[in-house]
């Protein structure tokens, strides 16, 4: 490999030019460095966050537990137990047939009742 060393004459008004892109190109590059910072940080307390609420989720979700085992069982009749049984049954079978998009279609739904 041949390690000539070329030389350029430029006009002041080129290198002038050249010397203020390459000052601004170092300025964009400083303020993409400054919004991942940014980014990062807020990235890092949005996952700080998640797990936080899972945590309190699953606190929750015990306390339910505690509580549906504390509570006294209701004595209903036999008849309405089967109606509760079948409905929930229809309900759960519905539910396994739902596809992605269905679920989704229902998310939407839902959100623009919300919204009236």
């Amino acid at each position: 490999m041949n390690n000539e060393v070329v030389h350029l004459k430029l006009e002041y008004n080129e290198a002038l030019d050249g010397k203020k892109d390459m000052l601004s190109s170092e300025i964009n590059i400083l303020q993409l460095l400054k919004i991942i910072k940014r980014y990062h940080i807020i990235r890092n307390q949005e996952l700080n966050k998640k797990i936080e609420i899972q945590k309190k989720v699953k606190e929750l979700k015990g306390n339910l537990e505690l509580l549906t085992k504390l509570m006294p069982k209701p004595k209903m009749p036999k008849s309405t137990q089967k109606k509760n049984e079948r409905s929930q049954e229809a309900q759960l079978t519905y539910e396994k047939h739902s596809s992605p998009l269905e679920e989704e279609l229902r998310e939407i739904q839902r959100k623009l009742k919300e919204l009236e």
